[in-house]
């Protein structure tokens, strides 16, 4: 499980591998800092700061360098009519407690009449420890945002659940944009690393850690295209805590209409 206030909290699939392993641009929920100005943002498209309202107390800082870089990034994904990927996720944790998570999948999103569709599947493998004993087990989740709605199916053991829900940018995972760089900017204060070559590529390493928190996360962009590659989160001590990867990237491949 992600730890607590974490960029990941509250978002994926339910069930044994918790609602916590993909969320990659969900807001903290536990923030510290003292007497301040609402929160600013790095506006992607323009680089301006404004006001969040929904953020009050503690002003984040980020990185000067960031502004056109981010103004960049976002503007090469926005060019992106399409594109797939293979999914990899690893968690420090199964079922809210001890044991590990490993999940395999596809990510796959196509703009239609100006929304960005987006399905995402993952085959999730768990070991869960309960103290007494070690037991393997297995789930799939299958995320699909029609253009209106979010459908999420989840199947394990004897069980098979779809749920539908009103979509919201950070109710499924953003692989890139102006809503990444929004909610990564509300609350968390962002640093550039540098770069780094991730699949033969050049990208961006940012820093982002919570005002008031101890762990970070680690996001590599891909400069050419400025799809989030690659996420590392680990705890105050230094430990992994949420993996994420994107690899075999396409762009503009042919969907089939269903």
């Amino acid at each position: 499980m992600a730890t607590k206030g974490s960029l990941f909290t509250g978002l994926i699939v339910g069930g044994f591998a918790l609602a916590g392993v993909i969320a990659l641009s969900t807001c903290a929920t536990q923030r510290k800092g003292g007497a301040g100005s609402a929160a600013k943002e790095v506006s992607p498209a323009a680089g301006e700061k404004t006001a969040v309202g929904s953020t009050v107390g503690f002003t984040p800082k980020i990185d000067e360098r960031l502004t056109p870089i981010i103004a960049d990034l976002v503007n090469k994904f926005e060019q992106i009519e399409a594109a797939s990927a293979k999914l990899t996720t690893e968690l420090g944790s199964a079922a809210g407690g001890p044991g590990g998570t490993q999940g395999t999948g596809n990510y796959e999103f196509k703009k239609q009449d100006g929304k960005r569709l987006i399905r995402v599947w993952l085959s999730n493998s768990m070991t869960v420890s309960t103290g007494e004993r070690v037991y393997s087990t297995a789930e799939v989740v299958d995320d699909i945002y029609d253009g209106e709605y979010l459908y999420k199916q989840l199947q394990q053991y004897k069980l098979k659940q779809v749920t539908k829900r009103a979509y919201t940018p950070s109710s499924i995972l953003q692989i890139g944009g102006r809503e990444v760089f929004r909610q990564l900017a509300d609350g968390y204060s962002l640093e550039l690393l540098g770069e780094e070559i991730v699949h033969d590529a050049p990208a961006y390493v940012i820093e982002a850690v919570p005002v008031g928190g101890s762990w970070k996360a680690v996001h590599k962009f891909d400069k050419t295209t400025g799809i989030r590659v690659s996420l590392l989160e680990t705890n105050e001590r230094g430990e992994p805590t949420v993996k994420i990867a994107l690899s075999e990237i396409k762009l503009n491949p042919e969907f089939s209409e269903g």
